[in-house]
Order: structure tokens, then C-alpha cells, then sequence
């Protein structure tokens, strides 16, 4: 990825991350982003498991801002009321910060990711408004492969629903370009 298409990404990071309206939540999120390891912005997701583009240089980054459109438009769909909304994006943005480890070095996804984010948080005495609820998410994200399984409870109309509504307004857009998506206001 060149320069230039990381700063747009980086600064798209930073549009979604002022997206939430609790200051200290804002602030929190804003906190771990200057703790964050340059792996999270520069390194790929991963080298399977996610989208090709992922795969590459800069892929955690593009991969994280992309979960943050799906996380708004879900919210969205499902209406989700501000606070929680909140809890969502800022969770979205922390969910794979230290995917490389805490100082970005691990050559493969590090499996404790999740946790790392807490571990962080608490040794810098960072902290805010709905914090356990942000670290609940992160530490599930990883759903079954995760340290601490999880298997979201959705209906099969619910699925439908995110399914049909994610295709609509968000995939569509996908094919015009591979780095940004609307994000819902």
C-alpha cells in the first residue's frame, strides 16, 4: 500500500473514531489509538481468513475501518441507541489493535489479542464510560476460534435481515472501491 493510501485510511480510521459521541468514550478509544503499535496500521490482517486487500501492507488498518462500517450499519438496521452505538464503534476500532502483539512483533495474528487490549488499557489507567462492555466485545470478537468462545443467539429472520440490509447498503458500494464504504449518518 503506498503512502498516500495509508493516510486516506488512517484518516477514515479517524472520521469513524469521531463518530462517537461520549467524550469519554472519544477520548478513551483516542488514547489506546497512540498506544497502538505501528503493526496495527501497517501490517496485514492476516495472510488468510480475511479479504486479499487485507492480506497486504496496511491490511489490519483497512480490515478494522471496514468492520467499523458493518458494526454502523448493523447498528443501524437494529437501531441501537447512541450509547451503545458508541460501545460498538469504539470496540470495532480496538478489536484488533494488538493483533501483532503489544509491540507489534509477533509474526502471526498473536491468539491473546483480544485480552491484550484490556492489558493495555489497565496499565496505562485508561479508562471510561461503559468500559467493561467495550472490553466484553473485544475479548469475544473472535467468536468460536476465540480464547473465550462465543456464538452469537440470532434468528434466522435475524440473519436474514442483516444479511439482506448489509448487501443493500453496503456491498453494493464495495464495487466501486476497495478501501472505503458510506458510513450510515
Amino acid at each position: 500500500m503506498n503512502t498516500r493510501a495509508m493516510a486516506d485510511l488512517m484518516g477514515e480510521l479517524n472520521a469513524r473514531s469521531r463518530l462517537i459521541v461520549d467524550p469519554s468514550i472519544c477520548v478513551f478509544v483516542r488514547k489506546m489509538l497512540e498506544s497502538a503499535p505501528a503493526a496495527f496500521y501497517e501490517r496485514p490482517a492476516s495472510t488468510h481468513h480475511h479479504a486479499l486487500d487485507e492480506r497486504e501492507e496496511g491490511g489490519n488498518l483497512l480490515h478494522t475501518v471496514r468492520v467499523i462500517d458493518l458494526v454502523l450499519i448493523m447498528a443501524d438496521v437494529c437501531r441501537i441507541n447512541k450509547a451503545s452505538k458508541d460501545i460498538l464503534v469504539a470496540s470495532a476500532i480496538l478489536h484488533d489493535m494488538f493483533r501483532h502483539g503489544i509491540d507489534g512483533e509477533q509474526e502471526y495474528s498473536c491468539a491473546s489479542h483480544p485480552a491484550l487490549v484490556r492489558n493495555v488499557a489497565e496499565a496505562n489507567n485508561l479508562m471510561c464510560r461503559h468500559y467493561d462492555a467495550i472490553m466484553e466485545a473485544v475479548e469475544h470478537h473472535m467468536g468460536r476460534w476465540g480464547s473465550l468462545p462465543f456464538t452469537p443467539h440470532l434468528t434466522i429472520k435475524d440473519i436474514l435481515h442483516l444479511a439482506d440490509s448489509i448487501d443493500a447498503r453496503w456491498l453494493e458500494d464495495l464495487a466501486c472501491t476497495s478501501t472505503t464504504s458510506p458510513i450510515p449518518r
